[in-house]
């Protein structure tokens, strides 16, 4: 009975690296995405399931899906990867929209970008419609005043993403998240 508690305190002494995060949920991310994450499962906790997210710069740089000028891509099988030099210096709220985007398409099934535009009153600047938009440029500046706005768009995208998809504002999403358009 010795000899396994022995083994595993000298396997837990030779690790340098803390494991990533683990929960009942079937995921590992980092802390400093955490939070992000939560606040989806908190928003749209039917639409959570196994996950996996790491940093973009840790990947085999021939990583299927991953393509140049891209700050953020989910495979589909739950696995998420994010640019970690973009990550360190966006704002909390490009955070968000990042973050809840790639969930769209991995926990929400949701294989589109929205591509609709909506021009804000009295001014000829204009914002993404969904957080769905290909281009967090659109989306992360309007996040305070729209998040209403963007979270009733994804609660429609996630209960049906077949019909959401077959708008004619919507691409394949087989293209990741890019800073700009």
């Amino acid at each position: 009975m010795r000899w396994p508690v022995l083994l595993l305190l000298l396997c837990l002494a030779a690790c340098d690296e803390q494991p990533p995060r683990r929960s009942a949920f079937g995921y590992s991310v980092s802390a400093e995405v955490e939070p992000y994450v939560a606040s989806w499962r908190a928003e749209f906790p039917e639409h959570i399931g196994r996950l996996t997210l790491g940093w973009a710069e840790d990947l085999d740089p021939t990583w299927q899906g991953w393509k140049e000028g891209s700050i953020a891509y989910c495979r589909g099988d739950g696995l998420i990867a994010i640019l970690h030099s973009w990550w360190q210096d966006a704002s909390p709220e490009a955070r968000q929209v990042t973050v809840w985007h790639e969930l769209g398409h991995c926990w929400g099934r949701i294989e589109c970008h929205d591509t609709r535009i909506v021009r804000l009153l009295d001014t000829k600047r204009y914002r993404s419609a969904s957080i769905m938009y290909p281009s967090i440029d659109m989306t992360w500046h309007n996040w305070e005043a729209h998040s209403q706005e963007y979270i009733a768009d994804m609660h429609l995208a996630l209960a049906d993403p077949e019909a959401y998809c077959s708008k004619e504002e919507t691409e394949d999403a087989s293209s990741t998240l890019n800073l700009y358009p």
